[in-house]
């Protein structure tokens, strides 16, 4: 786990990678909310030449995510 700060309206980009899976995984990105981690998004790509798989979920910083824990 890391820590950053943000400003209000600043960008993130958060990357999640798996390598020399078989098969490659499915990688989704959860936030944790009320105790409970809820899907934002499943579109992990496959990089078959580099038997890599990602999934990168980009974010608008806004106040609700103070303190947010994500995770892939």
């Amino acid at each position: 786990a890391s820590t950053n700060r943000l400003s209000n309206g600043s960008s993130l980009m958060l990357s999640c990678q798996v390598s020399n899976g078989s098969p490659l995984a499915n990688i989704s990105w959860y936030r944790l909310e009320n105790q409970q981690f809820h899907l934002l998004d499943n579109s992990s790509s496959i990089i078959t030449d580099k038997n890599l798989a990602e999934n990168n979920l980009s974010l608008i910083i806004r106040p609700a995510d103070n303190n947010a824990t994500y995770s892939c």
